[in-house]
């Protein structure tokens, strides 16, 4: 549509996007760290006979901080599945509205995850309770999930803003993904 990212809300929606992708990134290096930690256990058990102790854990926690490091940049790209069969049919700034109806929506689901994950962080550290084989408590496999919770509270709302400002008459860009609201 030609719009330029700038102004409060561009430029704040590229600042959460560049952290987002930041985060991204470490997920994929906590990846990278659990499949090598998977083959030197391979390795060490065929050569050497035994392997590294506490195997699993690692590879469960590195699993979380990948998994949920890339829902933010997910939502900060709007690159989750999403279906728009009856936005594309309608004006740009009545279909602008909705998306920032549906990021509103996110906003509170990631609220509602984020609670719920904190909460449950807080009862199994009160308990302490950790990993069953090196002991790494189990609040800390929590935190990617909090951590991507308020990221992705923080793109939705953004996102929220931007959508509503194109609903009244605002040129804003949006990130990388083809804007629902430009068919016409």
């Amino acid at each position: 549509m030609g719009e330029r990212r700038d102004g409060a809300v561009g430029g704040m929606l590229r600042r959460v996007e560049v952290l987002t992708r930041r985060v991204a990134l470490l997920g994929i290096a906590a990846l990278f760290v659990a499949i090598a930690i998977t083959i030197v256990d391979v390795l060490l058990r065929a050569v050497a006979g035994f392997g590294i102790l506490g195997t699993i854990d690692m590879i469960q926690l590195c699993t979380m901080v990948a998994v949920f490091a890339a829902i933010p940049y997910a939502f900060a790209m709007q690159e989750h599945v999403g279906v728009d069969f009856v936005l594309h049919r309608m004006p740009p700034r009545l279909a602008a509205f909705f998306q920032g109806v549906g990021m509103l929506a996110a906003v509170a689901m990631m609220l509602g995850i984020g609670w719920y994950g904190w909460l449950r962080m807080m009862q199994q550290g009160e308990f302490g309770d950790s990993s069953q084989t090196i002991g790494i408590p189990i609040a800390f496999y929590w935190v990617p999930l909090l951590v991507a919770a308020v990221l992705s509270v923080l793109a939705t709302a953004m996102l929220a803003v931007a959508y509503f400002a194109r609903a009244a008459g605002a040129a804003v860009a949006l990130p990388a993904r083809e804007d629902v609201t430009a068919y016409e």
